[in-house]
C-alpha cells in the first residue's frame, strides 16, 4: 500500500490565487441570487396570474430551466446566445445570466408554492375586514408565505454558491476555476481541492443554518330598521347542487339575532360569487340602500359593516392575539397604531381575554382563538355580526365560552345571523329561527313556534331527532 505524503505549502503559496477565485465566487452568487428573486417573482405572478398564455409561457420557462443541466444552460448562454443574437457576453456576464435564470425557475416555484400554501380562509378572513385583496396579500398572505420560503431559499443559496464552480468550464475566473490553475501548476491536487472543499464548506454551512428558524414549529338608527333583505338567492358551489334557492324575503332587523340550521357557506354570504343569482341588500342608516351583489358593489366597504367569525378560525398565526384584532382597524380604517391597541384591547376585553393579548394564536386553547376572532370582527364596529358553524370545530367543554360571549353580544343589541346546530342556544337567544333543508327556508317563525309547534313534517322530523340523540347521551 502506497503512502501518501500531503502537502499543504503548496496551498498556502497560493494562498492570494485562491482568495481572488473566492472573491469572485462571493461577487457573482449573490448577483445571480438578486437576478433569480426578481425574475422568479415575476414568473410567479405570472403563473398566478390566470390568464393563460402567460400562464404557460411562464409555467414552459420554469420547467425548462428546471428538467436541463446547468452545464448546457452556461454553454448555450455563453456559446449559441451569441451565434443567434450577435451579441457576445464577457464569461463573467455569460455565468452570471446563466446563473440568474436557472435560479428565476426555481425561486418562482418557491414563491407560487409558498403563496398557495396559505390557506383561503386566511385571505377571507383579511376580505372580511374591508381589506383590499392587495392590502390582503401584502399584510396577511405574504408574510406567512415568507416564512415558508425561508427554508428552501437558504436552501436554493447554498446550493448557487456551489454551482458557482461550473462556471470554471467557460473560464470565469471564480475559486474552482483558480484551484484547477493552482493544482496544475503545483501537481497537488489533493491538497488544493481539499482546502477549497473546506473553504466551501466554511462559507456555506453558516449560511444554511439560517433557514433553521423558520424550519421549527410556529411559535385574532332604530331598533326596528331592516338592515339586511334577501330576494331570490341562489347559490351553487361548482358542479354540486344548490346550497341556497330561492331565499327570499324577511328583513333582518336591527337588533334581531336570527338563527338556523343551514349549509350556506356564511363567508360567501355578503359577496356572494358569480355561481348566484338574486340580491342581499345592505341597509344602512342613511336612506340610501346598498345592493351587495350589485356587480357594481364595493364589496371592501360592504365588508367593513358586516363582522365575519369563521366555522375554522383563520385567524393570522403570524400575529399575537392584541394584533390580530388591531390588524382591521390599522389596515382599513387607518386608526394609528396606540388607537387600535387601546380599541384592541377593549375588544380582548369585551370577550374575557385580555390576559392573552400577547399570547400568539398556538397558545390559545381552541374556545380562546374563537373569543379572539369575535374580538377582532367587532372591532371594526359592524352592524351587522355573521357566525358560521363557530362551535362546530371545538370541544364541547370549549362550547360555552363561545356561547356565552354570542349571548352577551345578543343582549347588547348586536344585530346576528347565526349558522348553527347549537339547537338550545338558537332556541334561547334567536328572536327568529330559519329551518333550511336542500337550500330552501321550509319554516320560519319565533323559536317558541319553530320548537314548540313546528309546521312543516321535515322540521318536526329534525327536531325528533336531535331530542333522541340529546337522551342518548
Amino acid at each position: 500500500m502506497t503512502r501518501y505524503t500531503w502537502h499543504f505549502e503548496a496551498v498556502w503559496e497560493n494562498l492570494p490565487l485562491l482568495l481572488q477565485g473566492l472573491w469572485n465566487t462571493c461577487l457573482l452568487a449573490p448577483l445571480a441570487m438578486a437576478v433569480g428573486l426578481i425574475v422568479g417573482l415575476g414568473i410567479a405572478l405570472l403563473r398566478l396570474s390566470g390568464v393563460w398564455g402567460l400562464s404557460a409561457l411562464a409555467a414552459a420557462f420554469t420547467e425548462l430551466f428546471r428538467t436541463t443541466p446547468l452545464l448546457v444552460q452556461v454553454i448555450w448562454v455563453y456559446t449559441v446566445l451569441p451565434l443567434l443574437t450577435g451579441i457576445t457576453l464577457s464569461p463573467f456576464i455569460s455565468g452570471l445570466t446563466a446563473l440568474g435564470l436557472n435560479v428565476a425557475a426555481f425561486m418562482a416555484e418557491i414563491y407560487r408554492t409558498g403563496i398557495t400554501a396559505i390557506d383561503r380562509g386566511q385571505t377571507q378572513s383579511a376580505l372580511a375586514l374591508g381589506m383590499t385583496r392587495a392590502q390582503a396579500m401584502r399584510r396577511i398572505v405574504l408574510p406567512q408565505a415568507v416564512r415558508r420560503m425561508i427554508p428552501p431559499m437558504t436552501a436554493m443559496w447554498v446550493a448557487l454558491f456551489k454551482d458557482t464552480s461550473i462556471l470554471a468550464t467557460i473560464g470565469v475566473v471564480e475559486l474552482m476555476y483558480q484551484a484547477r490553475v493552482v493544482a496544475s501548476d503545483t501537481f497537488r491536487p489533493l491538497e488544493v481541492f481539499t482546502a477549497v472543499g473546506v473553504l466551501y464548506f466554511l462559507l456555506t454551512y453558516p449560511q444554511a443554518l439560517l433557514g433553521e428558524p423558520a424550519l421549527r414549529p410556529a411559535e385574532s338608527a332604530l331598533m326596528s330598521a331592516p338592515v339586511l333583505r334577501v330576494t331570490d338567492l341562489h347559490k351553487r358551489f361548482g358542479g354540486t347542487g344548490s346550497a341556497a334557492r330561492g331565499l327570499a324575503g324577511g328583513a333582518a332587523r336591527r337588533g334581531d339575532r336570527a338563527g338556523g340550521r343551514q349549509r350556506v357557506r356564511q363567508e360567501q354570504f355578503p359577496a356572494l360569487p358569480e355561481q348566484a343569482r338574486g340580491a342581499v341588500e345592505r341597509v344602512p342608516s342613511i336612506s340610501t340602500t346598498s345592493r351587495v351583489t350589485a356587480a357594481s358593489a364595493n364589496l371592501a366597504q360592504v365588508r367593513r359593516r358586516m363582522g365575519m367569525v369563521f366555522q375554522h378560525l383563520n385567524l393570522f398565526p403570524h400575529m399575537t392575539a392584541v394584533q390580530n384584532v388591531m390588524e382591521g382597524p390599522r389596515t382599513v380604517l387607518g386608526l394609528r397604531r396606540a388607537a387600535a391597541h387601546a380599541l384592541a384591547l377593549r375588544m380582548l376585553a369585551k370577550v374575557h381575554l385580555t390576559d392573552k393579548a400577547e399570547a400568539r394564536t398556538w397558545e390559545l386553547s381552541g374556545g380562546q382563538q374563537q373569543r379572539v376572532a369575535i374580538a377582532r370582527a367587532l372591532a371594526m364596529e359592524p352592524e351587522v355580526m355573521l357566525f358560521d358553524e363557530v362551535t362546530s370545530a371545538l370541544d364541547p367543554e370549549l362550547v360555552g365560552e363561545v356561547l356565552t360571549v354570542m349571548k352577551q353580544l345578543a343582549d347588547d343589541g348586536m344585530t346576528m345571523i347565526v349558522v348553527t346546530h347549537e339547537m338550545a342556544f338558537a332556541r334561547r337567544v334567536a328572536d327568529r329561527v330559519l329551518m333550511l333543508d336542500q337550500g330552501v327556508v321550509i319554516e320560519e317563525g319565533p323559536p317558541e313556534q319553530i320548537f314548540g309547534a313546528p309546521v312543516h313534517e321535515r322540521t318536526r322530523r329534525f327536531l325528533r331527532r336531535l331530542a333522541w340523540e340529546e337522551q342518548a347521551t
